[in-house]
């Protein structure tokens, strides 16, 4: 039977702040990429004025009971990795009342998607390009080290690459990608011990080996050292080589490679492979992937495909995504945690089920032979409560017996290149052409009428999105379509406007323009936050938008005049917006309307109420919204959508 002795739980620590004093904690063992990543997160929050981070190392709970205790922090955070913190568990960290926050290592969008509150009550996910789904896992940009290269470009293509022995880096490929773009050239390697892996730096050395072994062109020098660097070291490193390449096999289940965060810091080119640690930036156009260019063809483009990363992934931004994630989680917990019994109890039959998962596979079993749940359940007075843990206990079990017996798919298993199932990824596309539309007006109706005149649009989205468009309502797709070639016709002539989805997830315009070549910024609240938030990002760049466009957006924001407020604040003097919305011209306010929508548009309420508020833009042309009949139905109404273009005179 297991038994839990009292000393398994250290003393709770019962002092709550109301102070702004954030922890940040981090282990002790520097020569890992989990400690760097944290070292440099807390450096950068040290600039904060919202917040007090304090950056702390614990290498055992009593460190990390004491440092609560010494600065009673208002949250806590905790640079977690279960490898480099092996002591800590939910009974330690359950033992402070505050909110915890992990950051999550190693994360993909399903397991943000599964993540729980069984150890931590939030989680942050350092990976841009997660979608937003569970109510307890936040996301932050990358953080790019400041750093400026004052180093010349050498004379002889010089290729570096960095990072430990872990499996699947891909160095061997390397030298055989350079000597097919060279023949002459220099391969420079750091290839250093690990503390978690691969410590007495052997792995290191058989790789260095291999990849003498396969060097067979005279003019190609490898060098290949195996020293830890300190940041500045790397950061030169780096800045000495013509191009920085990674070239990791494709593996499952792995989070985004941090050696990016230093090579676009360094301003050289960068060649990656189509591994899914690249995510973030394998989208980058001109194509950085050697499987649609050659290194030498990387190399020419310069850096120029990845200045936008660099621009948007600063230590600025970093500070102002963690003062918004604990600004929500002090929001949440201000208001009292009512699920902490819940959270606890459930932690104690996770905890118990774990232990016992060797000798039991039914949670009946489970149940049974522990007296800890017995005395869990006794002393619950409230039966959802329990019905909510038992339930919780269900699916960890499940979760655990499936990954037991899939134990041979563990994540970090490297899959070839030449088996490897990347999954779709969007290529290139040509851009649309709107000269086969009559254009009738810009602010007009977008009825069966329009559809018919836009079909060539239609049939272009179709064809380049089917997944996504046949997800939609057939005759709401007018309104993609209308946008994608407004857009297109108010960026003609202006070499590379800049351009602003708003709601942009799976907006097929957007995705359409991002593939054909266009450079569009989004804002989703399910892709990083609401338009009002982008607002306040340091990096935002008022009056300097010249297009913003929203397919059916308006209709569902609480203020909608504010976000017209805020979208004449992004566009430059002569820039448009282009608006989609749900239009009935009988529409009253009190009438009924689709559940999704806050309200229906009309010609007054557009003339009279909204553009005033914009006082310095104006519609692009007369309005035609005349519809007495519309046919449009959806939820119980009748209804149909209308355009809405302005530019910004002033």
């Amino acid at each position: 039977m297991l038994q839990l002795s009292k000393q398994a739980f250290p003393p709770e620590i019962s002092v709550m702040s109301d102070n702004r004093v954030v922890l940040f904690v981090s282990h002790t063992a520097s020569q890992c990429g989990v400690y760097q990543f944290g070292l440099h997160v807390g450096e950068a929050l040290k600039a904060s004025r919202k917040y007090q981070f304090i950056y702390v190392e614990c290498g055992n709970a009593t460190e990390y009971a004491v440092a609560l205790d010494r600065h009673a922090p208002a949250a806590v955070i905790v640079n977690y990795y279960p490898t480099t913190m092996p002591w800590l568990d939910w009974r330690v960290v359950g033992r402070w009342p505050g909110p915890s926050i992990g950051i999550m290592h190693e994360v993909t969008q399903e397991k943000a998607d599964a993540a729980t509150d069984d150890l931590f009550a939030f989680h942050i996910a350092p990976d841009p390009t997660l979608l937003l789904r569970n109510s307890i896992v936040f996301k932050t940009g990358r953080l790019v080290p400041p750093h400026r290269n004052q180093f010349a470009v050498p004379a002889v293509p010089t290729i570096g690459s960095f990072g430990f022995a872990t499996p699947g880096k891909g160095f061997e490929r390397l030298i055989g990608e350079v000597q097919q773009a060279f023949d002459r050239a220099v391969i420079r390697l750091r290839i250093p011990s690990a503390s978690f892996f691969d410590g007495d730096g052997n792995r290191a050395r058989e790789i260095a080996e291999k990849c003498r072994s396969l060097v067979v062109k005279s003019g190609i020098q490898l060098e290949v050292h195996h020293d830890f660097l300190s940041d500045q070291q790397l950061l030169d490193f780096l800045g000495q080589n013509s191009l920085n390449a990674f070239l990791y096999e494709y593996q499952s289940g792995r989070g985004l490679a941090s050696v990016i965060d230093y090579a676009l810091a360094a301003e050289r080119p960068v060649a990656v492979t189509k591994s899914s640690m690249f995510r973030h930036i394998s989208g980058a156009r001109p194509p950085i992937t050697v499987e649609d260019s050659s290194i030498s063809d990387i190399l020419s483009r310069g850096f120029a495909p990845l200045a936008h990363f660099r621009e948007e992934w600063t230590p600025e931004n970093l500070v102002w995504d963690y003062e918004r994630i604990v600004n929500a989680v002090l929001a949440s917990t201000d208001k009292g945690d009512r699920n902490r019994p819940f959270r606890e109890s459930r932690r104690l039959l996770r905890y118990t089920a774990r232990r016992m998962l060797s000798a039991a596979h039914r949670v009946d079993t489970v149940l049974s032979r522990s007296a800890t749940v017995g005395k869990v359940l006794k002393g619950m007075r409230r039966q959802p409560v329990f019905e909510r843990a038992l339930s919780s206990l269900r699916a960890a079990v499940a979760r655990n017996t499936l990954a037991r017996s899939n134990r041979e798919q563990a994540d970090w298993v490297p899959i070839s290149i030449e088996s490897a199932a990347t999954g779709p990824r969007w290529a290139a596309i040509p851009r649309y052409d709107p000269a086969a539309v009559s254009v009738e007006g810009f602010n007009r109706i977008l009825d069966q009428s329009a559809s018919r005149s836009y079909q060539p649009a239609i049939d272009y989205l179709f064809h380049h999105m089917p997944e996504i468009m046949s997800r939609k309502i057939p005759a709401a797709n007018i309104q993609q379509a209308f946008v994608l070639d407004a857009v297109v016709r108010f960026a003609a002539g202006k070499g590379e406007p800049n351009i602003l989805s708003i709601g942009s997830y799976e907006d097929t315009a957007c995705g359409c323009l991002q593939r054909s070549g266009y450079s569009v910024e989004e804002v989703d609240p399910l892709i990083n936050y609401d338009l009002a938030t982008y607002l306040t990002k340091p990096t935002c760049r008022r009056s300097s938008f010249d297009i913003v466009f929203a397919t059916s957006v308006i209709e569902h924001v609480t203020d909608d005049g504010q976000f017209l407020k805020d979208i004449e604040e992004l566009l430059v003097p002569g820039g448009v917006c282009v608006l989609t919305c749900d239009f009935n011209d009988q529409y009253r306010p009190g009438d009924h309307i689709p559940s999704e929508d806050r309200r229906l548009y009309t010609q007054k309420d557009v003339l009279d109420r909204l553009m005033p508020i914009a006082c310095r833009c104006e519609l692009v042309d007369s309005p035609r919204w005349d519809c007495p009949d519309p046919s449009f139905v959806y939820g119980g109404c009748r209804y149909t959508f209308a355009s809405l273009v302005f530019r910004r005179v002033r």
